[in-house]
Parts: structure tokens; C-alpha cells; sequence
């Protein structure tokens, strides 16, 4: 990425600067998100008007990030009002992690356009892509707060979580209903989980899992490969195959980690019948390696009209 791709400029009338970001086309941005509204943490991120509203907190640097897409130019615009140094490269690369804007889409969807249990939902998926995450750690709370409970179950704990340990925004740079941070690890660490709605188990997981990112902050980088990027997260208690490859999928993000133990992946598996064995999606998967990952997006982002008849939530397989 060129460093002119990375030049902010002053957008009159807003305090802020503006960032563009491209993308190789196609992009289905409607698509994604509505992936990332329907998990988003009130308080903490929102999706208004068609654009993603988030706060962040980098370094010195707090205040809120609107991006928007811009079609026309292949590429999105990212409004970034903060208090602080803006640290516009590292926003950046986050945004272009977040919202996968380095993936080649035409090349993924010939791939699983070639696995014949996919085909049927390809037809409306041109563009796809996997929603990353702006931050690691928060990913991978959110991961663990969704463990066996559903989508909605997993963001009211979360928003709980912000509430009680993340900070409030400066009222000068709220955006709409975004006010307050996401609690770093320290936070989380800190503080009184109880009367949260969490069991005991799922409270000490989550301090765990602070007190790891406070002692490795490369805890959700790349590791040598996919396989010691699993083992890595899996080391952490509480953290078990699901959650693993979720965290790695999404946070570390690792285009072929793969959860074949999920619930709708077995399910689409296996055409609509009876959830095929973790053993044989993931035998089935094979040929879709590299893109593995985008595999399960396509699933999990898929019109819910289209899904298999009972619900799916891609938290249900999560273990303890």
C-alpha cells in the first residue's frame, strides 16, 4: 500500500481527517455490514445511515472512526475525529484488516465456487468478505462472552462488559450513540465481573485472557502457520477449538482457520439433512484450502431466509 494511499486530509466542517482506503472490486459492503451491525456493542460501535460508526483508543490517541463506502472509487472513506497525535497508519492497517480490503475476491469465489455443497449460496455473495477485527483483544472477548449462548446474548454481555470497565469518551468527540472505549486488557483485568450475568468459569476465562494480552501484546498476531496459531490460542484456559480458530479467523486474521466442529457449517455441509460429523466437514473442506475461512463467512453471513430451517448461531458449538 503506498503511503499517498494512507494521507489523511482535513474535511471542513467535521474536526476530522479523512482517510481513503481501496479495495480490489468486487466489495458487497451491504453484506458485510449488516455482519457487523447485528453484533455491534451499543456504546462502543453502531451501524447508522450506511456507515460503520466505532470508538477507538491507539497509543495516546482516543475518539471515534465513520467509515463509509465509496463505491464509485473502489474504496472506503474513513472519518477520523480524536483527541491526541492521530496515529493514521496504524488506523489504516486496522481498517484494511477489519473490513478485508486486501483480499482478492475474484480468486475466492472461483474456489468456492468449485465446492458443489457451496454453490447454492454463491449466487448473491460476489464480493465477500471476512469482518475482521479492529482490535484483537476485543475480538477475542467477544469470542468468549459468545461461547454457547447466542449472537444477541453475546452483545448484551458486552455492552455490559463496556459499561462497567470501559472509559467514556471526551462529550467532544461522541459520535452519534458511540460514547465509551472498549476496556483494554488492564481494565479488564481490574475489574469486578460479578452480577455481570457470567459464570464463575466464564469470569476467570476472561481475566485469563486480559492477563495474557497484557503479557504477550503479540498474543493475536501470526504465528509460523495456521496450525501454531491454534495451538497458541488453545493454550490459553477456556480458549477450545471453536474459539480458536474464531479468534484466528477474525482477530489474527487467518483466511483458512476453519471451526468445522460449527453447528451451520455442519448443517450446510451436508445439504440441508442431518449435520454431517466434525470429522467429515473437515475432510470435506480440504479442497478449499487456502480460503477455508471465507467458506464458513459465506455460511454464517447468509440471508437468514436461505439458512437451514432451525436457527443456526455460530456461537452454539462454542465450548466451555
Amino acid at each position: 500500500m503506498p503511503p499517498s494511499s494512507l494521507r489523511g486530509r482535513t474535511v471542513p466542517g467535521t474536526d476530522g481527517i479523512e482517510l481513503k482506503l481501496g479495495y480490489r472490486a468486487p466489495f458487497s459492503w451491504d453484506r458485510l455490514i449488516r455482519y457487523l451491525a447485528y453484533r455491534a456493542i451499543p456504546g462502543v460501535e453502531a451501524v447508522e445511515n450506511g456507515c460503520y460508526i466505532r470508538s477507538f483508543r491507539l497509543g495516546g490517541a482516543m475518539g471515534t472512526l465513520t467509515i463509509s463506502h465509496d463505491p464509485a472509487r473502489h474504496g472506503l472513506r474513513a472519518l477520523v475525529r480524536c483527541e491526541g497525535p492521530v496515529p493514521i497508519r496504524q488506523i489504516g492497517a486496522r481498517l484494511r484488516r477489519l473490513f478485508d480490503l486486501d483480499a482478492d475476491p475474484l480468486a475466492i469465489h472461483q474456489a468456492l465456487a468449485r465446492h458443489e455443497a457451496l454453490a447454492p449460496w454463491l449466487d448473491d455473495a460476489e464480493g465477500l468478505r471476512i469482518p475482521g477485527a479492529f482490535d484483537g483483544f476485543e475480538l477475542a472477548v467477544r469470542a468468549v462472552l459468545g461461547q454457547q449462548v447466542s449472537v444477541r446474548g453475546m452483545v448484551t454481555l458486552s455492552a455490559r462488559l463496556a459499561e462497567r470497565c470501559g472509559a467514556r469518551l471526551p462529550e467532544t468527540l461522541t459520535q452519534d450513540s458511540v460514547a465509551r472505549l472498549f476496556p483494554t486488557p488492564a481494565e479488564v483485568a481490574a475489574a469486578d465481573l460479578s452480577s455481570m450475568g457470567l459464570t464463575g468459569a466464564r469470569a476467570a476465562t476472561l481475566k485469563r485472557l486480559a492477563e495474557a494480552a497484557m503479557a504477550d501484546p503479540a498474543l493475536f498476531a501470526p504465528r509460523a502457520d495456521l496450525p501454531a496459531t491454534i495451538a497458541a490460542l488453545k493454550a490459553l484456559p477456556g480458549i477450545g477449538d471453536w474459539t480458536a480458530n474464531y479468534i484466528a479467523l477474525r482477530a489474527v486474521g487467518e483466511p483458512d482457520a476453519f471451526p468445522a466442529g460449527d453447528l451451520a457449517l455442519r448443517k450446510a455441509f451436508g445439504a440441508g439433512g442431518d449435520p454431517l460429523p466434525e470429522r467429515e466437514v473437515a475432510l470435506r473442506a480440504e479442497g478449499l484450502r487456502p480460503w477455508r475461512g471465507y467458506a464458513a463467512m459465506l455460511i454464517w453471513q447468509s440471508d437468514p431466509a436461505r439458512r437451514v430451517k432451525t436457527e443456526i448461531r455460530e456461537t452454539e458449538n462454542a465450548p466451555d
